[in-house]
């Protein structure tokens, strides 16, 4: 399997990532919901799916949606969250590295080093102004 077709689901109740085979759960893939095994629960609003980019940061770790990276970048390092930009042409998602302290955003790898300290769901501060 490819890696960009990787996810994880934050569980905002318990605030940590959960294996969704462990939870007995499943994503309707027709309406992106998720559901019980017997899919007689929709239990869509507990959780938050996180796609992976399908890219590796410096140590080699996949980069999900809403990691926080610090990316070395020309003169000095800067903090970025990682968010799906849109789905390009082929149905796959385009991500962007958007700063939400100065509104930059940073759409390629240039050779650039990219590496990551957090996400956004474990780490808010990272990100808190």
């Amino acid at each position: 399997m490819s890696d960009r077709y990787l996810m994880k689901f934050w569980h905002k109740e318990l605030k940590s990532f959960v294996e969704f085979d462990n939870e007995g759960l499943y994503i309707n893939y027709n309406n992106g919901q998720i559901y019980t095994r017997s899919g007689s629960l929709n239990v869509t609003d507990h959780y938050i799916r996180v796609q992976c980019t399908g890219l590796k940061d410096r140590n080699g770790k996949l980069i999900y949606e809403g990691d926080v990276v610090k990316i070395c970048w020309r003169v000095e390092p800067a903090i970025y969250v990682v968010e799906m930009m849109q789905r390009g042409q082929s149905g796959f998602p385009m991500w962007q590295f958007s700063n939400p302290l100065n509104s930059r955003f940073y759409s390629g790898s240039g050779g650039c080093d990219v590496e990551i300290i957090g996400n956004i769901h474990q780490h808010p501060e990272l990100v808190e102004g």
